[in-house]
Formats: C-alpha cells, structure tokens, sequence
C-alpha cells in the first residue's frame, strides 16, 4: 500500500520530471537544487505533491546525466 510520501508511487516518472526542471531552471539561472520550489511547481501543474524532502532517486540528480 502506497504512505504518504511515497513519491515513487504518486509520480512513477519523478525522477526525469525532476531533471528536466532543473535543466530549465539552469537555462534560466537560477537555483536548480531547491526541492521545495519543485515541489511548488510540481503541485501548482495539479501534479501530485512530492512530498517534503526529495526522495532518494531524486537525491543527487543531475540536470545533465541522460542528455546525449
């Protein structure tokens, strides 16, 4: 049963929603590590919340691993 939380469950594809943000967020210059400000943008687009802390296949995510 999914908890509260359980980001992985909510958004299966969390983890390249979370890097194409921060792509877009580099482009922009600004701060692509603030998980709360995804969390806002993810919740604002009727997204479900990602819950307050990233989770870990989120942790260490990088706007660039995967771009070829």
């Amino acid at each position: 049963m999914a908890q509260r939380g359980d980001s992985s469950v909510k958004t299966p594809s969390l983890r390249e929603l979370y890097q194409e943000w921060q792509f877009i967020r580099v482009l922009g210059g600004r701060d692509h590590t603030n998980w709360q400000r995804f969390r806002q943008y993810m919740i604002e687009r009727g997204a479900p919340d990602p819950g307050d802390e990233p989770p870990e296949e989120c942790r260490g995510c990088s706007p660039f691993i995967g771009l070829d």
